[in-house]
Protein backbone atom coordinates (compact mmCIF):
# COMPACT_ATOMS: atom_id res chain seq x y z
CA UNK A 1 0.00 0.00 0.00
CA UNK A 2 1.69 3.55 -0.90
CA UNK A 3 -0.03 6.72 -0.37
CA UNK A 4 0.33 10.17 -2.28
CA UNK A 5 1.03 13.74 -0.97
CA UNK A 6 -1.36 16.20 -1.30
CA UNK A 7 -1.69 19.67 -0.95
CA UNK A 8 -3.52 21.87 1.61
CA UNK A 9 -3.74 25.32 2.74
CA UNK A 10 -1.92 24.13 5.84
CA UNK A 11 0.66 22.59 3.59
CA UNK A 12 1.60 19.15 2.55
CA UNK A 13 -0.17 15.89 4.27
CA UNK A 14 -0.03 12.21 3.46
CA UNK A 15 -3.55 12.10 1.60
CA UNK A 16 -5.71 8.74 3.05
CA UNK A 17 -7.49 9.15 -0.64
CA UNK A 18 -7.36 6.59 -3.43
CA UNK A 19 -3.66 4.74 -2.32
CA UNK A 20 -2.19 2.38 -4.34
CA UNK A 21 -2.53 -1.26 -3.51
CA UNK A 22 -0.27 -3.16 -5.01
CA UNK A 23 -0.89 -7.23 -4.77
CA UNK A 24 1.18 -10.43 -3.77
CA UNK A 25 1.80 -10.71 -7.73
CA UNK A 26 3.05 -7.36 -7.82
CA UNK A 27 -0.12 -5.95 -9.94
CA UNK A 28 -1.35 -3.22 -8.86
CA UNK A 29 -5.22 -3.73 -7.63
CA UNK A 30 -7.56 -1.28 -9.64
CA UNK A 31 -9.80 -0.16 -6.89
CA UNK A 32 -9.52 2.52 -4.57
CA UNK A 33 -9.66 2.60 -1.46
CA UNK A 34 -11.27 5.08 0.49
CA UNK A 35 -9.55 5.56 3.70
CA UNK A 36 -10.50 9.20 4.91
CA UNK A 37 -13.06 8.37 7.69
CA UNK A 38 -10.55 5.71 9.27
CA UNK A 39 -7.97 5.15 11.58
CA UNK A 40 -5.76 5.04 9.27
CA UNK A 41 -6.11 8.76 8.20
CA UNK A 42 -5.84 9.70 11.83
CA UNK A 43 -2.74 7.93 11.40
CA UNK A 44 -1.42 9.54 8.37
CA UNK A 45 -2.95 12.88 9.82
CA UNK A 46 -0.27 12.33 13.07
CA UNK A 47 2.42 11.48 10.78
CA UNK A 48 2.26 14.82 8.40
CA UNK A 49 1.79 17.09 11.56
CA UNK A 50 4.81 14.99 13.43
CA UNK A 51 6.80 15.88 9.98
CA UNK A 52 5.08 16.86 6.77
CA UNK A 53 5.95 15.36 4.02
CA UNK A 54 8.07 16.49 0.92
CA UNK A 55 7.72 15.69 -2.72
CA UNK A 56 9.92 13.01 -3.58
CA UNK A 57 9.18 11.27 -0.07
CA UNK A 58 7.45 8.02 0.02
CA UNK A 59 5.05 6.11 2.41
CA UNK A 60 4.74 2.72 2.26
CA UNK A 61 4.10 -0.64 3.74
CA UNK A 62 2.99 -4.09 3.90
CA UNK A 63 0.11 -6.07 4.94
CA UNK A 64 0.32 -9.27 5.58
CA UNK A 65 -1.62 -12.05 3.51
CA UNK A 66 -4.84 -13.12 5.82
CA UNK A 67 -6.29 -16.66 5.32
CA UNK A 68 -10.26 -16.14 5.38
Amino acid sequence: MSFDIAETDEGRIWSPDGPLLIGADGHALPDAVDLSSTPVADALADLSGFRAPEFGDSLCFTLPPHDS
